[in-house]
Protein backbone atom coordinates (compact mmCIF):
# COMPACT_ATOMS: atom_id res chain seq x y z
CA UNK A 1 0.00 0.00 0.00
CA UNK A 2 1.49 3.45 -0.86
CA UNK A 3 -1.00 5.81 0.78
CA UNK A 4 -3.96 6.04 2.76
CA UNK A 5 -6.41 9.74 2.80
CA UNK A 6 -9.71 10.25 4.48
CA UNK A 7 -11.52 11.89 1.36
CA UNK A 8 -12.93 15.22 2.84
CA UNK A 9 -14.65 16.87 -0.12
CA UNK A 10 -17.59 18.45 -1.35
CA UNK A 11 -19.41 17.63 -4.97
CA UNK A 12 -21.32 20.71 -6.72
CA UNK A 13 -22.77 20.61 -10.29
CA UNK A 14 -25.41 23.03 -12.47
CA UNK A 15 -29.28 22.15 -11.93
CA UNK A 16 -30.02 20.83 -15.27
CA UNK A 17 -28.30 17.83 -16.22
CA UNK A 18 -25.99 18.62 -19.26
CA UNK A 19 -26.12 22.71 -18.94
CA UNK A 20 -22.55 24.23 -19.84
CA UNK A 21 -20.30 24.98 -16.91
CA UNK A 22 -19.48 28.67 -16.16
CA UNK A 23 -16.26 30.10 -16.38
CA UNK A 24 -15.43 30.99 -12.49
CA UNK A 25 -12.82 33.41 -10.97
CA UNK A 26 -11.17 31.79 -7.33
CA UNK A 27 -11.20 35.46 -6.23
CA UNK A 28 -12.03 35.14 -2.77
CA UNK A 29 -11.68 36.79 0.79
CA UNK A 30 -9.11 34.86 2.56
CA UNK A 31 -8.09 31.85 -0.05
CA UNK A 32 -5.23 32.67 -2.23
CA UNK A 33 -5.61 30.29 -5.73
CA UNK A 34 -2.91 28.90 -7.41
CA UNK A 35 -2.97 28.65 -11.27
CA UNK A 36 -5.22 26.22 -12.64
CA UNK A 37 -3.55 22.69 -14.04
CA UNK A 38 -5.03 21.40 -16.79
CA UNK A 39 -5.10 17.29 -16.52
CA UNK A 40 -6.34 14.38 -18.58
CA UNK A 41 -7.41 11.52 -16.76
CA UNK A 42 -8.18 8.26 -18.03
CA UNK A 43 -9.58 6.00 -15.32
CA UNK A 44 -11.20 2.11 -15.81
CA UNK A 45 -13.36 0.79 -12.66
CA UNK A 46 -13.35 -2.59 -11.68
CA UNK A 47 -16.08 -4.43 -10.10
CA UNK A 48 -17.85 -8.14 -9.85
CA UNK A 49 -20.16 -9.60 -12.56
CA UNK A 50 -22.80 -9.52 -9.00
CA UNK A 51 -21.28 -5.89 -8.08
CA UNK A 52 -20.19 -6.42 -4.63
CA UNK A 53 -18.38 -3.80 -4.74
CA UNK A 54 -20.67 -1.38 -5.41
CA UNK A 55 -23.39 -3.16 -2.48
CA UNK A 56 -20.26 -3.40 -0.02
CA UNK A 57 -19.68 0.81 -0.71
CA UNK A 58 -16.46 -0.18 -2.28
CA UNK A 59 -14.79 1.41 -5.80
CA UNK A 60 -12.00 -0.33 -7.33
CA UNK A 61 -10.23 1.97 -10.53
CA UNK A 62 -6.91 2.11 -12.17
CA UNK A 63 -6.46 5.51 -13.60
CA UNK A 64 -3.44 6.94 -15.52
CA UNK A 65 -2.77 10.91 -15.57
CA UNK A 66 -3.11 13.76 -12.73
CA UNK A 67 0.10 13.13 -10.06
CA UNK A 68 -1.48 10.47 -7.86
CA UNK A 69 -1.99 8.32 -10.71
CA UNK A 70 -1.88 4.39 -9.85
CA UNK A 71 -4.44 2.10 -8.46
CA UNK A 72 -7.22 3.44 -5.97
CA UNK A 73 -9.51 1.79 -3.29
CA UNK A 74 -12.15 4.01 -2.43
CA UNK A 75 -14.23 2.82 0.40
CA UNK A 76 -16.80 4.17 3.33
CA UNK A 77 -16.53 3.21 7.13
CA UNK A 78 -16.23 5.45 10.71
CA UNK A 79 -18.11 8.09 9.15
CA UNK A 80 -15.87 9.11 6.14
CA UNK A 81 -14.90 8.28 2.42
CA UNK A 82 -11.23 6.84 2.81
CA UNK A 83 -9.08 6.29 -0.32
CA UNK A 84 -5.85 3.83 -0.26
CA UNK A 85 -3.34 3.86 -3.12
CA UNK A 86 -0.90 1.30 -4.89
CA UNK A 87 1.75 1.73 -7.78
CA UNK A 88 0.78 0.94 -11.34
CA UNK A 89 1.04 -2.20 -12.78
CA UNK A 90 1.18 -3.41 -16.18
CA UNK A 91 -2.02 -3.97 -17.83
CA UNK A 92 -1.04 -7.37 -19.07
CA UNK A 93 -0.90 -8.52 -15.45
CA UNK A 94 -4.69 -7.64 -14.79
CA UNK A 95 -5.65 -6.56 -11.03
CA UNK A 96 -2.67 -7.10 -9.00
CA UNK A 97 -3.31 -9.53 -5.97
CA UNK A 98 -2.10 -6.28 -3.60
CA UNK A 99 -5.82 -4.85 -4.54
CA UNK A 100 -7.33 -7.77 -5.16
CA UNK A 101 -6.25 -9.20 -1.55
CA UNK A 102 -7.50 -6.12 -0.13
CA UNK A 103 -11.30 -6.14 -0.61
CA UNK A 104 -11.18 -10.17 -0.83
CA UNK A 105 -13.84 -10.06 2.28
CA UNK A 106 -16.22 -8.18 -0.05
CA UNK A 107 -15.64 -10.14 -3.36
CA UNK A 108 -14.97 -13.86 -1.57
CA UNK A 109 -14.18 -15.86 -4.75
CA UNK A 110 -15.72 -13.30 -7.30
CA UNK A 111 -13.29 -12.20 -9.91
CA UNK A 112 -12.54 -8.32 -10.47
CA UNK A 113 -13.21 -7.31 -13.73
CA UNK A 114 -13.43 -3.95 -16.07
CA UNK A 115 -17.02 -2.20 -15.33
CA UNK A 116 -17.01 1.49 -16.67
CA UNK A 117 -14.29 3.31 -18.26
CA UNK A 118 -14.03 7.36 -17.07
CA UNK A 119 -12.31 9.89 -19.17
CA UNK A 120 -11.85 13.45 -17.26
CA UNK A 121 -10.37 16.22 -18.47
CA UNK A 122 -10.08 18.33 -15.30
CA UNK A 123 -8.98 21.90 -14.34
CA UNK A 124 -7.08 21.29 -10.62
CA UNK A 125 -7.14 24.73 -8.63
CA UNK A 126 -4.86 24.78 -5.26
CA UNK A 127 -6.39 26.81 -2.49
CA UNK A 128 -3.68 28.06 0.32
CA UNK A 129 -4.27 30.36 3.47
CA UNK A 130 -1.57 32.55 4.82
CA UNK A 131 0.52 30.83 7.33
CA UNK A 132 -1.24 27.36 7.03
CA UNK A 133 -0.31 26.19 3.20
CA UNK A 134 -1.99 24.34 1.11
CA UNK A 135 -5.41 23.90 2.27
CA UNK A 136 -8.05 22.50 -0.69
CA UNK A 137 -8.26 22.06 -4.26
CA UNK A 138 -11.10 22.50 -6.36
CA UNK A 139 -11.62 20.51 -9.56
CA UNK A 140 -13.92 21.49 -12.17
CA UNK A 141 -14.45 18.20 -14.20
CA UNK A 142 -15.69 16.85 -17.59
CA UNK A 143 -16.68 13.47 -17.56
CA UNK A 144 -17.23 11.00 -20.34
CA UNK A 145 -18.30 7.24 -19.01
CA UNK A 146 -19.11 4.36 -20.66
CA UNK A 147 -20.92 1.39 -19.03
CA UNK A 148 -18.97 -1.59 -20.44
CA UNK A 149 -22.23 -3.98 -19.39
CA UNK A 150 -24.91 -1.74 -21.82
CA UNK A 151 -22.58 0.07 -23.35
CA UNK A 152 -24.44 3.42 -22.45
CA UNK A 153 -22.11 6.76 -22.32
CA UNK A 154 -23.09 9.59 -19.83
CA UNK A 155 -21.57 12.73 -19.60
CA UNK A 156 -21.81 15.47 -17.05
CA UNK A 157 -19.99 18.42 -15.20
CA UNK A 158 -18.68 18.61 -11.60
CA UNK A 159 -16.65 20.40 -9.41
CA UNK A 160 -15.04 18.36 -6.76
CA UNK A 161 -13.73 20.54 -3.64
CA UNK A 162 -11.17 18.40 -1.27
CA UNK A 163 -9.52 19.57 1.89
CA UNK A 164 -5.93 19.66 2.22
CA UNK A 165 -3.24 19.52 4.94
CA UNK A 166 -4.36 21.70 7.72
CA UNK A 167 -7.91 22.09 6.46
CA UNK A 168 -8.50 18.17 7.45
CA UNK A 169 -7.42 18.28 10.93
CA UNK A 170 -8.97 21.57 11.33
CA UNK A 171 -13.26 21.96 11.32
CA UNK A 172 -12.96 26.43 11.18
CA UNK A 173 -10.82 25.68 8.19
CA UNK A 174 -12.62 23.35 6.57
CA UNK A 175 -15.56 25.47 6.93
CA UNK A 176 -13.96 28.43 6.01
CA UNK A 177 -13.10 26.58 2.81
CA UNK A 178 -16.46 25.72 2.19
CA UNK A 179 -17.92 28.83 2.73
CA UNK A 180 -15.75 30.54 0.16
CA UNK A 181 -15.64 28.13 -2.23
CA UNK A 182 -19.80 27.66 -1.88
CA UNK A 183 -20.27 30.99 -2.23
CA UNK A 184 -18.78 31.34 -5.64
CA UNK A 185 -20.45 28.60 -6.60
CA UNK A 186 -23.75 29.48 -5.61
CA UNK A 187 -23.66 32.98 -6.95
CA UNK A 188 -22.69 30.70 -10.77
CA UNK A 189 -25.81 28.82 -10.36
CA UNK A 190 -24.20 25.94 -8.71
CA UNK A 191 -26.00 23.61 -6.60
CA UNK A 192 -24.97 20.53 -4.50
CA UNK A 193 -24.13 17.70 -5.80
CA UNK A 194 -26.02 14.31 -4.61
CA UNK A 195 -24.08 11.95 -6.52
CA UNK A 196 -22.49 9.22 -3.81
CA UNK A 197 -19.56 8.63 -6.53
CA UNK A 198 -18.93 8.60 -10.55
CA UNK A 199 -18.98 5.28 -10.65
CA UNK A 200 -22.47 5.18 -9.39
CA UNK A 201 -23.54 7.77 -11.95
CA UNK A 202 -21.59 6.00 -14.58
CA UNK A 203 -24.01 2.69 -14.08
CA UNK A 204 -27.08 4.75 -13.69
CA UNK A 205 -27.39 4.38 -10.48
CA UNK A 206 -27.77 7.98 -9.96
CA UNK A 207 -31.76 8.20 -9.91
CA UNK A 208 -31.68 11.71 -9.76
CA UNK A 209 -28.86 12.59 -12.55
CA UNK A 210 -31.24 9.99 -14.64
CA UNK A 211 -34.46 12.00 -13.93
CA UNK A 212 -32.81 15.44 -14.85
CA UNK A 213 -31.39 13.66 -18.13
CA UNK A 214 -34.82 13.30 -18.82
CA UNK A 215 -35.77 17.01 -18.22
CA UNK A 216 -37.85 16.14 -15.30
CA UNK A 217 -38.11 19.86 -14.53
CA UNK A 218 -39.58 19.12 -11.16
CA UNK A 219 -36.22 17.65 -10.10
CA UNK A 220 -34.05 20.43 -10.93
CA UNK A 221 -32.70 20.83 -7.36
CA UNK A 222 -31.23 17.97 -6.35
CA UNK A 223 -30.13 18.94 -2.82
CA UNK A 224 -34.11 19.14 -1.89
CA UNK A 225 -34.85 16.39 -3.56
CA UNK A 226 -32.14 14.48 -1.11
CA UNK A 227 -33.59 15.42 2.28
CA UNK A 228 -35.02 12.63 4.35
CA UNK A 229 -37.15 13.39 7.45
CA UNK A 230 -35.95 11.19 10.32
CA UNK A 231 -38.33 8.59 11.79
CA UNK A 232 -38.24 8.81 15.97
CA UNK A 233 -41.58 7.06 16.75
CA UNK A 234 -44.96 6.01 15.68
CA UNK A 235 -47.22 8.81 16.89
CA UNK A 236 -47.97 10.01 13.51
CA UNK A 237 -46.05 8.30 11.36
CA UNK A 238 -47.48 7.43 7.83
CA UNK A 239 -45.69 5.07 5.54
CA UNK A 240 -45.99 1.26 4.96
CA UNK A 241 -44.11 -0.93 7.82
CA UNK A 242 -41.43 -3.53 5.92
CA UNK A 243 -42.31 -7.36 6.25
CA UNK A 244 -40.20 -9.21 9.26
CA UNK A 245 -38.06 -11.07 7.13
CA UNK A 246 -37.16 -7.21 5.22
CA UNK A 247 -36.17 -5.73 8.67
CA UNK A 248 -34.27 -8.64 9.55
CA UNK A 249 -32.68 -8.75 6.10
CA UNK A 250 -31.81 -4.77 6.36
CA UNK A 251 -30.36 -4.96 9.88
CA UNK A 252 -27.81 -8.35 9.19
CA UNK A 253 -26.81 -6.81 5.62
CA UNK A 254 -25.99 -3.55 7.58
CA UNK A 255 -23.99 -5.14 10.05
CA UNK A 256 -22.41 -7.46 7.45
CA UNK A 257 -20.99 -3.98 6.06
CA UNK A 258 -19.86 -2.73 9.38
CA UNK A 259 -18.08 -5.91 9.65
CA UNK A 260 -16.42 -6.00 5.99
CA UNK A 261 -15.30 -1.98 6.72
CA UNK A 262 -13.71 -2.83 9.93
CA UNK A 263 -11.29 -5.25 8.09
CA UNK A 264 -10.47 -2.46 5.24
CA UNK A 265 -9.53 0.50 8.16
CA UNK A 266 -7.90 -2.64 9.85
CA UNK A 267 -5.43 -3.04 6.05
CA UNK A 268 -5.31 1.20 5.96
CA UNK A 269 -4.14 1.00 9.40
CA UNK A 270 -6.42 3.17 10.34
CA UNK A 271 -6.39 3.30 14.16
CA UNK A 272 -9.62 2.10 16.16
CA UNK A 273 -10.19 -0.41 12.97
CA UNK A 274 -10.24 -3.48 15.52
CA UNK A 275 -12.89 -1.51 17.84
CA UNK A 276 -15.29 -1.20 15.26
CA UNK A 277 -15.28 -4.98 13.80
CA UNK A 278 -15.24 -6.24 17.59
CA UNK A 279 -18.55 -4.02 17.99
CA UNK A 280 -20.02 -5.41 14.74
CA UNK A 281 -19.12 -8.95 15.43
CA UNK A 282 -21.54 -8.33 18.71
CA UNK A 283 -24.08 -7.05 16.74
CA UNK A 284 -24.09 -9.57 14.67
CA UNK A 285 -24.06 -12.08 17.69
CA UNK A 286 -27.05 -10.33 19.19
CA UNK A 287 -28.67 -10.50 16.09
CA UNK A 288 -28.38 -14.33 15.89
CA UNK A 289 -29.37 -14.64 19.40
CA UNK A 290 -32.32 -12.40 20.22
CA UNK A 291 -33.94 -12.09 15.83
CA UNK A 292 -32.99 -15.06 14.55
CA UNK A 293 -32.48 -18.23 16.50
CA UNK A 294 -35.88 -17.67 18.33
CA UNK A 295 -37.44 -18.41 15.28
CA UNK A 296 -35.60 -21.63 13.37
CA UNK A 297 -36.84 -23.63 11.05
CA UNK A 298 -35.56 -26.78 12.69
CA UNK A 299 -32.88 -28.12 15.06
CA UNK A 300 -30.43 -28.45 12.25
CA UNK A 301 -30.28 -24.73 11.29
CA UNK A 302 -30.28 -23.57 14.88
CA UNK A 303 -26.64 -25.69 15.23
CA UNK A 304 -25.56 -23.92 12.14
CA UNK A 305 -26.34 -20.20 13.48
CA UNK A 306 -24.76 -21.24 17.29
CA UNK A 307 -21.79 -21.90 14.90
CA UNK A 308 -21.48 -18.63 13.20
CA UNK A 309 -22.21 -17.31 17.20
CA UNK A 310 -19.30 -18.80 18.01
CA UNK A 311 -16.92 -17.66 14.99
CA UNK A 312 -18.05 -14.24 15.29
CA UNK A 313 -17.19 -14.25 19.34
CA UNK A 314 -13.69 -15.55 17.94
CA UNK A 315 -13.65 -12.78 15.59
CA UNK A 316 -13.74 -10.50 18.41
CA UNK A 317 -11.47 -12.62 20.37
CA UNK A 318 -8.74 -12.47 18.09
CA UNK A 319 -9.31 -8.02 17.83
CA UNK A 320 -8.90 -8.05 21.39
CA UNK A 321 -5.42 -7.63 21.62
CA UNK A 322 -4.79 -4.95 18.93
CA UNK A 323 -8.03 -3.23 20.65
CA UNK A 324 -6.61 -3.87 24.42
CA UNK A 325 -3.40 -2.21 23.53
CA UNK A 326 -5.04 1.10 21.91
CA UNK A 327 -6.93 1.23 25.24
CA UNK A 328 -3.92 1.06 27.53
CA UNK A 329 -2.19 3.76 25.25
CA UNK A 330 -5.23 6.16 25.34
CA UNK A 331 -5.29 5.72 29.23
CA UNK A 332 -1.63 6.03 30.22
CA UNK A 333 -1.25 9.53 27.80
CA UNK A 334 -4.61 10.58 29.94
CA UNK A 335 -2.96 9.87 33.15
CA UNK A 336 0.68 11.04 32.54
CA UNK A 337 0.44 13.45 35.64
CA UNK A 338 4.28 14.34 36.73
CA UNK A 339 2.62 12.32 39.90
CA UNK A 340 2.74 9.14 37.59
CA UNK A 341 6.16 9.25 37.13
CA UNK A 342 8.22 8.40 33.38
CA UNK A 343 5.28 6.57 31.64
CA UNK A 344 7.83 5.85 28.81
CA UNK A 345 8.23 2.21 29.73
CA UNK A 346 4.64 1.18 29.83
CA UNK A 347 3.87 3.49 26.74
CA UNK A 348 6.74 1.69 24.79
CA UNK A 349 5.18 -1.78 25.64
CA UNK A 350 1.50 -0.96 25.10
CA UNK A 351 2.33 0.00 21.75
CA UNK A 352 4.34 -3.21 21.67
CA UNK A 353 0.46 -4.98 22.32
CA UNK A 354 -1.00 -2.73 19.28
CA UNK A 355 1.53 -3.88 16.94
CA UNK A 356 1.45 -7.55 17.86
CA UNK A 357 -2.13 -7.19 17.85
CA UNK A 358 -2.28 -5.91 14.36
CA UNK A 359 -0.76 -7.95 13.08
CA UNK A 360 -2.49 -11.06 14.37
CA UNK A 361 -5.92 -9.50 13.22
CA UNK A 362 -4.45 -8.65 9.75
CA UNK A 363 -3.18 -12.83 9.68
CA UNK A 364 -6.77 -13.86 10.40
CA UNK A 365 -8.43 -11.44 8.22
CA UNK A 366 -7.06 -12.76 5.37
CA UNK A 367 -7.64 -16.73 6.60
CA UNK A 368 -10.01 -18.95 5.06
CA UNK A 369 -11.60 -19.12 8.45
CA UNK A 370 -12.67 -15.15 8.26
CA UNK A 371 -13.50 -15.48 4.48
CA UNK A 372 -16.33 -18.46 5.33
CA UNK A 373 -18.14 -16.27 8.39
CA UNK A 374 -18.89 -13.78 5.37
CA UNK A 375 -20.03 -16.38 2.82
CA UNK A 376 -22.62 -17.79 5.88
CA UNK A 377 -23.38 -14.12 6.40
CA UNK A 378 -23.92 -13.69 2.89
CA UNK A 379 -25.73 -17.00 2.47
CA UNK A 380 -28.10 -16.17 5.45
CA UNK A 381 -28.76 -12.44 4.24
CA UNK A 382 -29.59 -14.10 0.61
CA UNK A 383 -32.69 -15.35 2.32
CA UNK A 384 -33.02 -15.21 5.72
CA UNK A 385 -36.74 -17.09 5.63
CA UNK A 386 -34.92 -20.00 4.64
CA UNK A 387 -33.39 -20.39 7.95
CA UNK A 388 -36.14 -18.37 10.52
CA UNK A 389 -40.50 -18.33 10.23
CA UNK A 390 -40.71 -15.10 11.46
CA UNK A 391 -43.69 -13.12 12.66
CA UNK A 392 -45.63 -11.57 9.63
CA UNK A 393 -45.63 -8.46 11.28
CA UNK A 394 -42.41 -6.35 11.79
CA UNK A 395 -44.37 -4.32 14.72
CA UNK A 396 -45.20 -7.24 16.41
CA UNK A 397 -41.95 -8.83 15.79
CA UNK A 398 -40.39 -6.04 17.14
CA UNK A 399 -42.31 -6.03 20.07
CA UNK A 400 -41.61 -9.68 20.84
CA UNK A 401 -37.57 -9.29 20.53
CA UNK A 402 -37.72 -5.94 22.75
CA UNK A 403 -39.44 -8.43 25.44
CA UNK A 404 -37.24 -11.23 25.09
CA UNK A 405 -34.17 -8.58 25.88
CA UNK A 406 -36.12 -7.14 28.75
CA UNK A 407 -36.40 -10.54 30.22
CA UNK A 408 -32.93 -11.47 29.56
CA UNK A 409 -31.81 -8.03 31.08
CA UNK A 410 -33.71 -8.76 34.12
CA UNK A 411 -32.76 -12.18 34.61
CA UNK A 412 -29.14 -11.45 34.30
CA UNK A 413 -29.78 -8.84 37.14
CA UNK A 414 -31.83 -10.81 39.57
CA UNK A 415 -28.20 -13.46 39.38
CA UNK A 416 -26.61 -10.79 40.56
CA UNK A 417 -25.25 -11.05 44.38
CA UNK A 418 -26.15 -7.38 45.61
CA UNK A 419 -25.11 -5.35 47.92
CA UNK A 420 -21.64 -5.44 47.49
CA UNK A 421 -19.59 -2.60 46.21
CA UNK A 422 -16.26 -4.43 46.07
CA UNK A 423 -14.44 -6.62 43.05
CA UNK A 424 -16.69 -9.60 44.56
CA UNK A 425 -19.34 -8.28 42.21
CA UNK A 426 -17.68 -7.46 39.11
CA UNK A 427 -18.16 -11.03 37.67
CA UNK A 428 -21.99 -9.73 37.86
CA UNK A 429 -21.62 -6.45 36.79
CA UNK A 430 -19.96 -7.87 33.47
CA UNK A 431 -22.76 -10.23 32.52
CA UNK A 432 -25.29 -7.63 33.29
CA UNK A 433 -23.21 -5.56 30.75
CA UNK A 434 -23.37 -8.00 28.31
CA UNK A 435 -27.10 -8.05 27.94
CA UNK A 436 -27.21 -4.25 28.26
CA UNK A 437 -24.99 -4.48 24.85
CA UNK A 438 -27.02 -6.80 23.42
CA UNK A 439 -30.41 -4.65 24.12
CA UNK A 440 -28.54 -1.84 22.80
CA UNK A 441 -27.08 -3.23 19.76
CA UNK A 442 -30.76 -4.83 18.82
CA UNK A 443 -32.74 -1.76 19.44
CA UNK A 444 -30.54 0.46 17.30
CA UNK A 445 -30.70 -2.36 14.83
CA UNK A 446 -34.19 -1.92 14.19
CA UNK A 447 -33.84 1.77 14.30
CA UNK A 448 -31.09 1.67 11.22
CA UNK A 449 -33.99 -0.95 9.33
CA UNK A 450 -35.89 1.76 9.12
CA UNK A 451 -38.51 0.88 11.72
CA UNK A 452 -39.33 3.38 14.34
CA UNK A 453 -39.54 2.38 18.21
CA UNK A 454 -42.26 3.36 20.52
CA UNK A 455 -42.00 5.82 23.45
CA UNK A 456 -41.45 2.92 25.43
CA UNK A 457 -38.89 1.03 23.60
CA UNK A 458 -36.86 4.18 23.20
CA UNK A 459 -36.72 4.69 26.88
CA UNK A 460 -35.54 1.03 26.96
CA UNK A 461 -32.67 2.10 24.17
CA UNK A 462 -31.52 5.03 26.30
CA UNK A 463 -31.39 3.01 29.28
CA UNK A 464 -29.29 0.63 27.91
CA UNK A 465 -27.01 3.20 26.54
CA UNK A 466 -26.28 4.55 29.79
CA UNK A 467 -25.93 1.75 31.43
CA UNK A 468 -22.88 0.26 29.20
CA UNK A 469 -21.66 3.80 29.52
CA UNK A 470 -20.76 3.25 33.45
CA UNK A 471 -20.38 -1.01 32.70
CA UNK A 472 -17.76 0.19 29.86
CA UNK A 473 -16.15 2.57 32.41
CA UNK A 474 -15.70 -0.43 34.57
CA UNK A 475 -14.77 -2.80 32.17
CA UNK A 476 -11.54 -0.19 31.17
CA UNK A 477 -10.50 0.14 34.70
CA UNK A 478 -10.19 -3.88 35.18
CA UNK A 479 -8.53 -3.95 32.30
CA UNK A 480 -5.88 -1.54 32.89
CA UNK A 481 -5.19 -3.07 36.40
CA UNK A 482 -5.10 -6.31 35.02
CA UNK A 483 -2.62 -5.38 32.79
CA UNK A 484 -0.58 -3.68 35.37
CA UNK A 485 -0.11 -6.62 37.62
CA UNK A 486 0.87 -8.71 34.89
CA UNK A 487 3.55 -6.35 34.18
CA UNK A 488 5.08 -5.69 37.35
CA UNK A 489 7.20 -8.45 37.79
CA UNK A 490 9.28 -7.17 34.59
CA UNK A 491 9.80 -3.45 36.01
CA UNK A 492 12.80 -2.24 37.22
CA UNK A 493 12.60 -0.82 41.04
CA UNK A 494 12.75 2.69 39.15
CA UNK A 495 9.38 2.31 37.39
CA UNK A 496 7.54 0.43 40.05
CA UNK A 497 6.11 4.18 41.74
CA UNK A 498 4.63 4.57 38.47
CA UNK A 499 3.07 0.98 38.59
CA UNK A 500 1.55 1.91 42.48
CA UNK A 501 0.63 5.13 41.59
CA UNK A 502 -1.58 4.20 38.63
CA UNK A 503 -2.86 0.82 40.01
CA UNK A 504 -4.11 2.99 43.10
CA UNK A 505 -5.30 5.37 40.77
CA UNK A 506 -6.97 2.67 38.86
CA UNK A 507 -8.56 1.25 41.52
CA UNK A 508 -10.24 4.17 42.64
CA UNK A 509 -11.72 5.41 39.33
CA UNK A 510 -13.24 1.15 39.71
CA UNK A 511 -14.96 2.11 43.32
CA UNK A 512 -16.14 4.89 42.06
CA UNK A 513 -18.08 3.35 39.32
CA UNK A 514 -19.03 0.18 41.26
CA UNK A 515 -20.95 3.31 43.87
CA UNK A 516 -22.44 4.33 41.10
CA UNK A 517 -23.89 1.38 39.39
CA UNK A 518 -25.23 0.10 43.28
CA UNK A 519 -26.98 3.25 42.82
CA UNK A 520 -28.12 3.57 38.88
CA UNK A 521 -28.80 0.03 37.90
CA UNK A 522 -31.45 -1.18 40.82
CA UNK A 523 -33.43 2.30 39.95
CA UNK A 524 -32.73 1.24 35.55
CA UNK A 525 -34.42 -2.29 36.51
CA UNK A 526 -37.39 -1.12 38.82
CA UNK A 527 -37.88 1.31 35.26
CA UNK A 528 -37.59 -1.44 32.77
CA UNK A 529 -39.76 -3.91 34.99
CA UNK A 530 -42.62 -0.79 34.08
CA UNK A 531 -42.09 0.00 30.48
CA UNK A 532 -45.12 -0.96 28.47
CA UNK A 533 -43.81 -3.41 25.68
CA UNK A 534 -46.56 -4.93 23.95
Amino acid sequence: MVSHHLEIERKYEMPEAGSPIPQLSWSMKELVAAPTVSEHLDATYFDTETQSLGRHKIAVRRRTGGYDQGWHIKFDAAGGRHEVGFDLTDDALGVPDTVTDFVRAAILDETLVPRVSLTTDRKRTVLSLAGTGDIAEICEDSVRAVDYSTGIQRTWCEWEVELLGAAEESEELAQKVFSEVETVLTAAGAVPSQSSAKIARALGQDADFERRLKGDKADLQPSAQAQRKKRTGRAGAKFTLPSSAQVLTTVLAHQSLALVQADLLLKAGVQDATHRGRIAARQLRSTIKYMVRPYTKSLEVDEHLAELALELKYYAEVYETNRNGELLADMLAERGTPAAGDLSHLMSRAQEQMLMGTQEALTYSASARRLAVQRELGALIADVTLSADLPLNSENYLNKVAKRLRKGVLKTYESHPGGEVGVEADASWHDIRKVVKAARYTLESFQDAGLPLTEDQINMLSMAKELQGHLGRLTDEMTFTAWLSGDVPQAQESEKPSYLYLQGYSDGQADLVRGELQEKVPAAMKELKQLALK
